[in-house]
Formats: structure tokens, sequence, C-alpha cells
């Protein structure tokens, strides 16, 4: 029997079928679960396993604006935010972070995070949910999109900042070190700081060693 037929007898095993089975049907309901507090959009959804910056890329060419989401495991301990929203009363960190993006004029706007239970009215725009994204590859588009930023006055409160805060906000082995890197890298005050103040809110030993650094070099 060929190696070929071996895979594919494989895969019929009813073992394969309920896992391949089982991680669709977790992918679409978590997708589904982050969708439902999305109200008022024109909704599609698209994959991102070619690439984040790839599929926010290709949505990008598209004409008009639009809001592009998906949502990546968040940082332990992480406070739940639903800006305006008085009512919601969390007594748990959240175990997701949503990232928004507006995308108008041929590239990326403004950034926006949510815990996944906000509600969020869209405004009656087209949003595109991207499944199958990676957190680490939505760190570095993240960093890319702040670093690319910084001498753009008027995207310092629509891209830096909430990118940055999106950044320390992922539970991924990525997000330190690009932080650090922004601390490293930057001349601009604000951005330091805003990185500083993430890094600090981490239990990663990296971070608490990147801090040690510097305290022993301005001694």
């Amino acid at each position: 029997m060929s190696s070929r037929l071996c895979s594919a007898t494989a895969w019929r095993t009813p073992g394969a079928t309920a896992l391949a089975a089982a991680l669709v049907l977790g992918s679409a309901v978590a997708a589904a679960d982050a969708q439902e507090q999305i109200t008022n959009a024109k909704m599609e959804t698209a994959s991102a396993s070619q690439g984040l910056a790839r599929e926010i890329g290709r949505i990008s060419a598209r004409s008009g604006a639009s809001w592009v989401g998906y949502r990546v495991p968040a940082a332990p301990g992480e406070r739940r935010a639903c800006e305006g929203q008085a009512t919601h009363a969390f007594l748990e960190p959240a175990s997701h972070v949503i990232v928004l993006a507006r995308i108008e004029n041929g590239g990326v706007g403004r950034i926006r995070t949510f815990a996944p239970e906000c509600e969020i009215d869209a405004g009656g725009m087209a949003l595109v949910w991207l499944a199958d994204v990676k957190a680490e590859e939505s760190v570095a588009w993240l960093a890319t999109l702040v670093t690319t930023s910084l001498d753009v006055a008027s995207a310092r409160d629509r891209l830096v900042t909430p990118g940055i805060a999106a950044i320390g906000q992922h539970a991924s082995p990525a997000a330190v070190p690009a932080l650090i890197t922004l601390v490293r890298n930057t001349r601009a005050t604000d951005v330091r700081t805003q990185a500083m103040r993430w890094l600090g809110r981490s239990k990663d030993p990296r971070a608490i060693a990147f801090f040690e650094e510097v305290l022993t070099t301005r001694k």
C-alpha cells in the first residue's frame, strides 16, 4: 500500500474524523461567540490562515471604509473593558481580547480593543471577521503598524497608543519582545512610557530582566 493511500486511510478513521470535526466546530463556535456581540454591521467572514498582514492588505485594497476584527487569547490578569458600558461588571479577567481595525483610504486608520462580552455597534459599516488568526502574527502586525505611524502626529491617539495597548493585552510570547523593542528603538518619550507601562504589568521573566537591566544601567 502506498504512503499516500495509507495517509488517506488514516484520515478516514473515526478518531481522526472526529478530531478534525471538533477543531472545525471549535473554530466556528469561537467566531460565532465573538460575532454575536457585534450588531448593526454588514458582517462577513474570512480566514487569516495565509497570514494576518496579507489578509488585511487584501481587505485594504477594497474601495470604501470597513472594519476588520478578530480575537486572540488575552494576557493573564488583564481586566476587561467595555468603553462607555457602565452596566457591565466583570469579576474575572478576560480570556480573550477583540482587536478591531478601521480600514480606510487603503490602510489602517484606527485600532480599538474590547473584551469579548462588550456590545459593539458597527454603525452600519462593513465588518470582516477573521478566523484562524495567530497571536504572534497579530503582535508582529500591530508592532509594524505602531512603528510606521510614529512620525504621523494624527496617528498617536488612533494607532500608536491603542496599538501598544493591544500588544500588551496579548497572551503571546511575542508580546514582551515587541514592547522591549519599542522601548529600545523609539525616541518618543510618550511611546517609551506606554510600552514600559505594559511591560510593568507583565509577569514574563524577560520583562523583569529588562527592568533589572535598565536599573543597573542607570546606576
